[in-house]
Formats: C-alpha cells, structure tokens, sequence
C-alpha cells in the first residue's frame, strides 16, 4: 500500500491560524509518498509536533504513537530486549524471559505511524541502530529469541500480519520526528548514516509575522505599546534567534490570564519576557541581549528593569547595562 497524503490534507487536521507555508507542506507530502521517513526541524515554538501530528492523521485518520526522546533511552525502549516472565505477544507467564518489544516495533504491529518528539535528546544512533536497515526498507534479524519458541526474533519488510518470531513493517508505516535546531550543538549528534535515512524538512516562522503578532495581540486588547514592544522584539533576535508563535501566544496568553490579579499590562509583559522569551536567549551575543533589555525597559518601572536584567544575565552570562 502507498501513501497518499497530500497539503489539503494536512490542512484539514490544522487549526486555521496554524501558519505553515504550502511548500513546507508539500515537501512533507511528496517526501512521504516517495518512501522516506520524516524529521520536521525548526526553532522553538513553530509547531513542529503539531504539524507531525497533523500528518500522520493526514494519511492514518487516527493519533499516531507520540513518544518524546530521552537521554536514557536504549534498544530496549525503541526495538525492545528481554523481560523477566511476559510474553508480550500472547500475555503468558514464560517462567524466564522473554522478548518484549519496544515503542517502534509496537508501532509496526499495530500499523500506526510513531513521532519521537525532540530527538536528538537521546542518543538516537545507539538507540536504533538495529533498525538502520528497516528505515532504509530492507530485512532485519535482531540479536534475540522468542521466549517460547527460541526463533530468533526478525523484521521484515510486507503486508502479512506480524508473528511470535516475525514483526512485519507495512510498506506504509513511516517514522516521523521532531527536531529543535537549537540543540544540535548541545544535546546528541545524530550520525549521517541515520540521518541519510530521512528527509529533513525545515518548519521556520511564518511570512508575515509582526503583522500576525499584532492581530494577535489586538484580539486580546494587548496594550498598545507592549503589542509595539513584542514586534520589537522580533527584530532584536533577529540573526540569531528565532522565536515560535507559540511563544508569543503563551506570553499573550499569561498577561490575559494575569489581568485577574493586575491591570498593567506592562508589569505582567515583563514577568512574560522572563518566563517564555529569556530562557531561549542561551548562545546569543552580549548585543542581543543589550538590545532585548534596553526595549523592553522603556516600558518598565525599576523593579521590574532589575527582575529583567537578572534574568536576562542568568539566562545569557552577560550583565546588562540598565540605562
């Protein structure tokens, strides 16, 4: 069976304000119907997972698996390995062990597309290195035995229904990922091998951005000058860092949630800077985080200016200058 899936589609299981260009569609699209696996890239806060979602149900109807990466995950959790006394397949007590098999291969049996979310959280190379094959479509024998029959436990490509040796992957099925870019450097490197296996499709911001920002931001009755303010910010990170819609959303969505308690919205865009926007500034330069600062301290009182600059320094290891 082939895969059919297409941006009309997606867009179906999209909100209508999820801003996603059509060639980034496409190229989801066309890179899934010509048999590739899929990790969706992106700075923080574009919708990667929502968007991989969106595609599996484009093509399934129904949610996929969505299991998030882990710095502690082995084979044991991705291919699976040996448990004391269960048989998976059947639910029998063994008496010794037996093979249980982990999230990917759960998903080939049940035949529903998985999405690891933020994968190079784990070191994915070791932890799915048995299935380099798989995802280049081909057989696999794994270095384990069913617990009843002591046939060694195999993957192989078909539309045949998996077996207590045999785990079938449908020609189908597809891996989808997610991927923050801003992690590469600092969390596990995937190799180029595993990386051969997908293709890689870039989710950025959206085209008009400050001008969605501000409908936005209006729908809320965001003040005036913090809504001149957030727009602002978008050119101060710019050429270094990309900040999501959904972080901004988050940020409009605390200082409505904040006007309970207090009516400044100034007061509340300040503590939002501080929650949503500074803990993304690590690895940007002494001037973006100076520029950053120095805007938003035109709306703020002194207190507040002190709560910014703390922050932004602990964030950035650069002491800001308060005017």
């Amino acid at each position: 069976m082939s895969v059919n899936v297409t941006p009309e589609k997606i867009r179906n299981y999209l909100a209508p304000d999820f801003f996603v260009d059509d060639l980034v569609l496409g190229e989801v699209s066309a890179a899934l119907n010509s048999g590739n696996h899929v990790i969706i890239s992106g700075p923080p806060g574009t919708g990667k997972t929502t968007l991989a979602v969106a595609v599996a149900k484009a093509y399934q109807g129904e949610d996929p698996i969505l299991s998030t990466a882990s710095a502690d995950w082995t084979t044991f959790d991705t291919v699976g390995g040996y448990m004391e006394g269960i048989s998976h397949s059947n639910g029998m007590n063994t008496g010794g062990t037996a093979f249980e098999p982990g999230i990917i291969l759960q998903s080939m049996v049940s035949r529903r597309w998985i999405i690891i979310d933020e994968i190079n959280r784990a070191p994915i190379d070791r932890a799915i290195g048995q299935l380099f094959t798989v995802l280049a479509g081909g057989n696999v024998v794994l270095p384990f035995r069913n617990g009843l029959t002591k046939g060694r436990i195999e993957i192989k490509m078909g539309d045949e229904l998996s077996t207590a040796d045999v785990y079938t992957c449908p020609p189908d099925w597809r891996l989808l990922a997610t991927m923050n870019e801003y992690d590469k450097k600092s969390l596990f490197v995937m190799s180029y091998a595993l990386m051969r296996r997908f293709a890689i499709i870039r989710l950025g911001l959206p085209t008009n951005y400050a001008a969605d920002l501000k409908v936005w931001a209006d729908a809320a009755q965001i003040a005036a000058p913090v809504t001149a303010n957030m727009q602002d910010l978008l050119t101060a990170v710019a050429g270094e860092r990309e900040l999501g819609p959904a972080i901004f959303r988050s940020m409009i969505a605390y200082m409505v949630a904040k006007r309970e308690f207090q009516t400044n919205d100034a007061e509340s865009y300040a503590e939002a800077l501080t929650l949503f926007v500074v803990p993304q500034l690590q690895g940007v330069s002494s001037q973006v985080a100076q520029d950053i600062y120095d805007s938003a301290a035109k709306l703020l009182d002194a207190p507040q200016r002190q709560m910014l600059k703390q922050s932004i320094t602990a964030s950035t290891g650069y002491a800001v200058h308060i005017a």
